[in-house]
């Protein structure tokens, strides 16, 4: 008869606690309150630590002296975003980081998605795509001319023009 074993594997979190590497959480809002309040006891001092209960013994891993926790995040007012608990969120550093606008780094985005489509380098229409998206999708999105399926307003962002560019390749 077959038989089935379960065994706890050790995540990225302990893991880079013990090994004192550098571990990115991305979207941290998006992450379940069980999960944030594990965060707790890591971040309350420079010696913080977590507790393993889950292979049914008590470990303490303790935070290599190496060990640092970056985390990004969209604004809560995004669709489908919330904010952090303010216990979480007083531990981090926060930098603000402005939607990209200009244009000539719209062009190094576009070109760089552009050059991973297409073997050979053709005429792209880098200045085109970028005039469509600043001056079209969100320069319409921000007046009443153009309006989603739901009578809300869209929402344009560098992460929706690198979607966009995707089908290219």
């Amino acid at each position: 008869s077959a038989s089935f074993t379960f065994w706890f594997q050790e995540g990225a979190l302990v893991q880079a606690l013990r090994h004192g590497h550098w571990l990115l959480l991305d979207e941290v809002n998006l992450a379940s309150a069980e999960t944030l309040e594990r965060l707790n006891g890591v971040l309350e001092s420079p010696t913080g630590s977590v507790v393993l209960l889950e292979k049914g013994q008590v470990e303490v891993v303790e935070r290599h002296p190496n060990f640092r926790l970056f985390a990004n995040m969209n604004p809560p007012t995004d669709a489908g975003k919330r904010d952090l608990p303010p216990a979480i969120r007083a531990r981090f550093t926060e930098l603000f980081v402005d939607d990209v606008e200009e244009e000539e780094d719209l062009k190094a985005i576009v070109r760089s998605m552009l050059l991973k489509s297409s073997a050979t380098r053709i005429d792209l229409p880098i200045n085109q795509i970028v005039t469509f998206y600043l001056k079209e999708c969100r320069a319409r999105s921000r007046s009443d001319d153009l309006v989603a399926g739901d009578g809300s307003r869209p929402h344009y962002s560098v992460r929706s023009l690198v979607r966009a560019l995707k089908y290219t390749r």
